[in-house]
C-alpha cells in the first residue's frame, strides 16, 4: 500500500509541473507500480503483481510515459529502451 500510495504521490506531482518535459530517475518496484496506476488507475495489488512479473526490465532503460493535460490521462510511448545504450 506504501509503495502505491509514493507511486501516486509522484504522478499527481509530476502532472503540477509547468515543464513540457520532465526526466523522472527511479528504481524498477515503483516504476512498475506507476504503469500500473496508468494501466488500472486503481491497481489491486495482484494488478501490480501482474505487472511486475510480466514486464521485465534490464538495468537500465528508458521508458517514456506522456500526461494529456485535456484528458487527465497518461500513456505509456516506449516501455524499457535499452537498446540506444550499446
Amino acid at each position: 500500500h506504501d509503495l502505491k500510495k509514493r507511486g501516486q504521490q509522484c504522478m499527481a506531482y509530476l502532472t503540477k509541473l509547468k515543464y513540457d518535459n520532465i526526466l523522472v530517475v527511479t528504481h524498477g518496484a515503483i516504476l512498475k507500480m506507476i504503469i500500473s496506476l496508468i494501466v488500472f488507475d486503481k491497481p489491486t495489488s495482484q494488478d501490480y503483481l501482474s505487472i511486475f512479473s510480466a514486464f521485465s526490465t534490464s538495468n537500465t532503460g528508458i521508458t517514456w510515459c506522456t500526461y494529456d493535460k485535456e484528458t487527465g490521462r497518461w500513456h505509456i510511448k516506449v516501455w524499457n529502451d535499452h537498446a540506444r545504450f550499446g
